[in-house]
């Protein structure tokens, strides 16, 4: 099959890709030969055949004719921001005479302007993230005597470390805006050794491996809250906004949860928060670590029950007719029941 590309008045037959055979190669045919009781076919050639080479289709690209206004709904500069590259660029402007409606030298200054925009923006959104970190974030955390480490932060206090983040969004881009949420949590290294079944040791440990963890903005907004930088929203609103949240929600928690047996209020207190962001493994032992063995109890007397109902996977193919063909798996979490088991063993 073939298709026909119409642009700017003429037709053009762009053929389908194949693979080329070498040229000059001929083919053996079979022939049946009556009357005769020999056939020999010699063919002798010193020079080695060539080899076939693709027609050059840079230039082809499904576009309609262009005109100085609109192109299937786009104008004409929005198209060219798609190309990578300035020959790409010519290479439109060749075959689809752009050369009347935007000059060769028009085009790239608005490309490069485009790209030192970006660029500068990128530029503007890092320095206002690190004058956030550095005239808000880390001043407060100074001043109640955390330790540092990039955008982690940590203090120690009784048999507890209290731990705090700054987490920044994998859809940055830097061009458009900056998101980033604050992380908090609570470590204890007499859980964290009782669950490998060994000693553990860290001396600055993060929020992912504290047994408590939440996102301030659960209690700050409610709600799973990042904070926003972008050209359309002013930097000393959003440092504000920070500095407002840690005193009043960040600070009277740290103050009040210095210890694991403090920590049962928070538990207590905020139940709906906590608690299920909590493993149950986390969560057993630090019941039976400040001697609540009757809350321990009934919370591996629930989960080991959970633990022996059958889970169900499906697992769907789709086929190239579109036929779907769905496989049902039923399987029980063993690790589950024999971590639960070892809890229990432990604590009688």
């Amino acid at each position: 099959m073939s298709s026909i590309l119409a642009s700017g008045g003429f037709h053009r037959r762009c053929r389908l890709n194949k693979v080329l055979p070498k040229a000059g190669l001929n083919g053996f045919d079979w022939a049946f030969v009556q009357g005769s009781t020999f056939v020999l076919q010699l063919n002798f050639c010193a020079k080695n055949p060539r080899l076939r080479q693709y027609p050059k289709r840079c230039g082809e690209t499904p576009l309609r004719y262009v005109s100085p206004h609109r192109v299937g709904g786009l104008h004409p500069l929005d198209v060219l921001r798609k190309a990578s590259h300035i020959k790409r660029i010519c290479e439109i402007e060749k075959n689809f005479r752009f050369a009347n409606f935007f000059p060769t030298s028009q085009i790239r200054r608005h490309v490069t302007c485009k790209r030192k925009d970006r660029h500068s923006m990128t530029e503007i959104l890092k320095a206002q993230f690190d004058e956030i970190c550095k005239g808000t974030i880390q001043p407060f955390f100074k001043e109640l005597g955390f330790k540092r480490k990039t955008l982690h932060f940590a203090k120690q206090t009784n048999d507890i470390t209290q731990c705090f983040n700054v987490q920044k969004s994998q859809w940055n881009s830097y061009h458009d805006n900056v998101m980033f949420t604050f992380n908090f949590g609570f470590y204890n290294a007499d859980i964290s050794s009782i669950l490998a079944d060994k000693e553990v040791v860290n001396e600055f440990p993060k929020t992912y491996d504290c047994f408590i963890q939440n996102r301030l903005g659960t209690f700050s907004h409610n709600r799973d809250h990042w904070y926003t930088l972008s050209k359309n929203i002013e930097v000393k609103k959003t440092a504000e906004q920070i500095k407002t949240d840690l005193e009043k929600y960040l600070k009277p928690m740290f103050d009040n949860y210095v210890s694991l047996d403090t920590l049962k209020q928070l538990i207590a207190k905020d139940e709906k928060y906590i608690s299920p962001t909590l493993s149950p493994y986390y969560l057993i032992t630090f019941y039976l670590l400040t001697d609540q063995k009757e809350k321990g109890r009934k919370t591996i007397i629930e989960h080991h029950q959970n633990s022996l109902k059958p889970q169900t996977v499906t697992d769907t193919i789709v086929f190239p007719d579109g036929t779907r063909q769905e496989k049902v798996k039923t399987y029980i979490k063993q690790h589950y029941i024999d971590s639960i088991k070892k809890l229990a063993d432990r604590y009688g």
